[in-house]
C-alpha cells in the first residue's frame, strides 16, 4: 500500500508555482520588501474576506493573539478564560502578553464550554479577558459568546487559526472577538510558504495599537512608546497569500474537487457526505 502524506505540499507547489513565481518577481522588481504596498492591499482583501473593518499582517498566528491581548490593554498577571485543548501557542501567546490562562474544560464537540464559563465568570470578577478556539473546522456558539460578552463585560481575542472563512448560522467567525487571530502556516486552509499571521480587528484604535506593536512599539518613525515586537508580514508572503484565492475556495467551498490523485470519485463523495453529516450535526 502506497503511503498517503497528510500534506502533499510538493504536489500543491506543481499548482500553485505560477502564480507564487510571478508574485516572487513583482515584489523583487518593486524594491520594497517590509510593510508596502502588498500587504496593504492583502490586509484590505482579507479583513473584506473575514468580513471585518480591518486587518493587521503579522508573523505568525502566535503574534496575532498577543498582539491582540496587548492593543486590547491587558496588564501583567491579568487572567485569560481559554480552553486547554488548543495547540500549545495558544497558551504561549497569553503568557507572553502577561497574562495567566485560566483552563475551562470543552464540551462534547471539543470546543470551549461556554455553559462552564458563565459559571466560573459569576464567581470570577478578575477575568475579564477570553481566547474561546474555534477549531477542527468546529465553531464557537457565537450568539452564546455575545452574551458572555455583554454580561461579563469581556474583552475577547478569537483564536481562528483553523477557521478561515468559517461561519456559525450565517455569522462571520471574528465577528463578536474585539480581535481575531489568523495563522497562515503551511498546513491551514490558508497557507503561505513559511510563517505569516494577521489580526483582525473591530476598532481603530485596536488597530492602531497592533500595527504599532508589531513594529517596535513605534508610533511614528524611530518614535518607540512602547516595547513592540518584530512581527511584521513581509511583502513577500503577503504577495503570496494575495494569489492564494484558489487554493482557499477549494479548502473551504469547492470540497467536491478530487484534490487527491489516490482518492476516488466514490471515495470522495463518503469524505464530503461524513463533513456535512458533522456540520449538520454540530452546526
Amino acid at each position: 500500500m502506497t503511503p498517503v502524506r497528510m500534506n502533499p505540499f510538493e504536489r500543491l507547489w506543481t499548482e500553485v508555482a505560477p502564480d507564487v513565481l510571478a508574485a516572487t518577481k513583482r515584489v523583487g522588481a518593486s524594491g520594497w520588501y517590509v510593510l508596502g504596498k502588498e500587504v496593504e492591499a492583502f490586509e484590505t482583501a482579507f479583513a473584506q474576506f473575514c468580513r471585518a473593518p480591518f486587518a493587521v499582517g503579522v508573523a505568525s498566528g502566535l503574534d496575532a493573539i498577543e498582539v491582540g491581548l496587548r492593543a486590547l490593554g491587558i496588564t501583567p498577571d491579568q487572567p485569560v478564560l481559554t480552553t486547554p485543548l488548543t495547540a500549545f501557542p495558544t497558551t504561549l501567546a497569553i503568557l507572553r502578553a502577561g497574562g495567566v490562562p485560566v483552563f475551562v474544560d470543552v464540551d462534547e464537540h471539543g470546543i470551549l464550554d461556554l455553559d462552564a464559563c458563565d459559571t466560573l465568570l459569576q464567581g470570577r470578577a478578575d477575568i475579564r479577558y477570553c481566547v474561546p478556539v474555534h477549531l477542527y473546522g468546529q465553531c464557537v456558539d457565537l450568539r452564546r459568546l455575545r452574551e458572555l460578552k455583554e454580561k461579563f463585560g469581556l474583552r475577547i481575542v478569537e483564536d481562528a487559526a483553523q477557521a478561515h472563512g468559517a461561519s456559525f448560522e450565517g455569522e462571520a467567525v471574528g465577528s463578536v472577538g474585539d480581535a481575531t487571530a489568523y495563522s497562515f502556516y503551511p498546513t491551514k486552509n490558508l497557507g503561505a510558504l513559511g510563517d505569516a499571521g494577521a489580526l483582525t480587528c473591530q476598532s481603530e484604535s485596536t488597530v492602531a495599537r497592533a500595527q504599532s506593536l508589531r513594529n517596535y512599539g513605534q508610533s511614528a518613525r524611530y518614535v518607540h512608546d512602547e516595547l513592540g515586537l518584530n512581527s511584521r508580514l513581509d511583502e513577500l508572503h503577503a504577495a503570496i497569500l494575495l494569489e492564494a484565492p484558489l487554493a482557499l475556495a477549494i479548502a473551504n467551498e469547492q470540497v467536491s474537487l478530487p484534490v487527491h490523485p489516490l482518492l476516488t470519485d466514490d471515495e470522495v463523495s463518503r469524505v464530503i457526505d461524513r463533513c456535512r453529516a458533522w456540520e449538520a450535526l454540530h452546526g
